[in-house]
């Protein structure tokens, strides 16, 4: 394994299934963005973004030249691989488990490019200058810095990696094929401003969903198709009659928008609402509809009621009741660039769906072992890290692939520490499931659940050999408890102690809580007693903590109350004095009178 890393320490970082990761993902967007701009990953590009991690690929001897596979014959390049993953290593983010996956995106990326270059070369598409010199101008001004100004050729190297311009441009031109080859799919270069101007209309819109079963998107709900087709034609008949259509809609829309509760600021809680009449208010070109439904929406015109129509929820009945055209301020300003950006939308688009088409029958030859399980394990992740990007594959069906793979690849490839830790981790889930009482209380676990114990614990042993992640030690020490191997559970909570022994964080105390109870179970008095100390201290910690906070917030807003007071204005030449208290006593009166004030 080329660049291998070190074991590390245990992670604190977000688990790979967690909302945690993917907030982290999108935060990190623009980054694989600019990746996808500068190596021209077309895919990436318009598709979506990919993260990768410390890693690189392949054995010690493999040079950058290797092939890791091949797409139709066009060739995926070690080199190519290696360069994006060394450039997003520097983010620093995440556990070899998450690196895994990210990679397994960036290859999945590779191979759509591969795919889509070679369609280009059929087509004759070639790269022009002006659009590489395009591409180059947004890397100049996006990464110009706080300056505003845009960076120079030699920071642009820097960035890219490359030794000069020309090494620049010619990676381009390869690389941006598949940008090409979508630009001349959608005409993209024919686009006018009067197109531009169209985009901003919007309807007004109303429909009516009969619900299918069949439909990839129903769940199971809705009707069968023929069915759903049927109560659809009788439901425009009753429009066609004269029939009220948002009356008909309240009546038979399956949409559950029409009938979505709203909040209640008094109630603090969500209160139904009357239905809306099947209407979905405004609605812009290309902000969302299934294309179908606003290739049919846009097609009406105010008043117009559309045939049936078919979408991946089932069948619409639509109507338009206004439309309008939306101009932003500046269009006048911005058209240009307004321009540019729906072109590159059209080009999107059309490579969206040519890959989808070409996905199905793509043709997939591995080199590297390395690389595919990565590839195979972005697949099948849980998170549905690829979408749509499976080649044709569903997510149960990659899952035990990747579950195959895997045991094959350990076998031969002890040190790579990522595949047996997402080994183990695919195999617990099922262990997990399978202890789930599914069939009463007099169901038994099934047969092979001990069997699935011993091989999570052997990929979790085989993984912490080469890494240190402290969730997995701690599920490995919990199965071994469970088996009653009481040595081998102390020995692994144990590790886990020595690896917090410098956190004393708030975060670390449902740990040193399981650590405690763990020993207590285990016959270790002494350490459970240590962990218990532990806990008191946190506890005590936090509280202090607490009480800290809650000051310093009373101080500040002490002091805010003050600043809001008004100031006492004082005459020019006046003096001011405390007013006295309501109960204070009264002056003793002097010779002049009683009460008289002195002069």
């Amino acid at each position: 394994m080329a660049n291998k890393p070190p074991a590390r320490r245990a992670s604190s970082k977000p688990h790979i299934g967690s909302i945690t990761y993917w907030r982290k993902f999108a935060k990190h967007r623009v980054i694989y963005l600019f990746l996808a701009i500068v190596f021209g990953l077309g895919v990436i590009m318009y598709f979506g973004t990919s993260q990768v991690g410390p890693m690189s690929g392949g054995d010690g001897d493999a040079t950058a030249s290797d092939v890791i596979a091949t797409v139709n014959g066009e060739e995926v390049l070690r080199g190519d691989f290696s360069k994006q993953d060394e450039m997003i290593r520097r983010s620093g983010m995440g556990s070899d488990e998450m690196i895994a996956g990210q990679q397994g995106q960036l290859i999945s990326s590779m191979l759509d490019d591969a795919m889509l270059r070679r369609l280009a070369k059929k087509e004759g598409v070639t790269v022009t200058d002006a659009m590489i010199d395009r591409v180059l101008d947004r890397v100049r001004s996006q990464y110009g810095g706080s300056s505003k100004k845009p960076i120079a050729d030699d920071d642009l190297l820097k960035l890219m990696g490359e030794k000069s311009m020309g090494d620049v441009r010619d990676k381009l031109s390869t690389s941006l094929m598949p940008q090409a080859l979508g630009a001349k799919i959608a005409n993209a270069d024919k686009l006018t401003v009067d197109d531009l101007i169209k985009t901003y209309d919007e309807i007004n819109v109303r429909h009516i969903l009969v619900a299918s079963n069949t439909s990839p998107r129903a769940d199971g709900k809705g009707l069968p198709d023929e069915q759903a087709k049927r109560k659809a034609d009788e439901i425009l008949a009753k429009v066609n009659a004269g029939g009220d259509f948002a009356a008909l809609a309240n009546q038979y829309t399956d949409d559950p928008s029409n009938k979505a509760p709203k909040w209640d600021e008094k109630l603090k809680k969500s209160v139904p609402a009357p239905p809306k009449g099947g209407s979905m208010d405004w609605y812009k070109r290309g902000s969302g509809f299934d294309k179908a439904f606003e290739e049919a929406a846009f097609a009406l015109q105010p008043g117009q009621v559309s045939p049936v129509v078919k979408t991946p929820f089932g069948y619409h009945i639509i109507k338009v009741d206004a439309t309008r055209r939306n101009l932003p301020k500046d269009f006048e300003k911005e058209k240009g660039k307004l321009l540019d950006d729906l072109r590159d939308t059209k080009t999107g688009e059309a490579l969206r769906e040519l890959r989808d088409k070409e996905q199905k029958t793509a043709k997939i030859v591995w080199k590297d072992p390395w690389f595919e399980w990565r590839y195979q394990y972005a697949k099948s992740s849980p998170m549905g890290m690829m979408g749509q990007m499976n080649f044709g594959q569903d997510q149960e069906a990659s899952s035990k692939a990747l579950v195959a793979m895997l045991r094959k690849y350990t076998a031969g490839h002890k040190d790579d520490s990522a595949a047996a830790l997402i080994l183990g981790r695919t195999l617990y889930q099922q262990y997990i499931m399978s202890g789930l009482n599914m069939g009463g209380a007099q169901a038994k676990p099934p047969a092979n659940r001990e069997e699935l114990r011993k091989q999570v614990t052997d990929a979790y042993e085989l993984a912490l050999q080469h890494t240190e992640d402290q969730p997995t030690r701690l599920s490995l020490a919990r199965l071994y408890e469970e088996a009653g191997n009481k040595e081998k559970a102390l020995t692994h909570f144990k590790m886990v102690d020595r690896l917090m022994q410098w956190d004393d964080s708030a975060a670390s105390k449902p740990t040193r809580q399981q650590l405690k109870d763990a020993f207590a179970r285990l016959g270790a008095v002494d350490l459970a007693a240590e962990q218990a100390t532990k806990v008191l201290a946190l506890e005590a910690k936090e509280k202090a903590d607490k009480e800290a906070a809650d000051k310093e917030a009373a101080a500040k807003a002490a002091a805010a109350k003050d600043a809001k007071k008004p100031a006492l204005t004082v005459a020019p030449g006046a003096t001011t004095a405390p007013a006295p208290a309501k109960d204070a006593a009264p002056k003793p009166a002097d010779a002049k009178g009683a009460g008289a004030a002195k002069p």
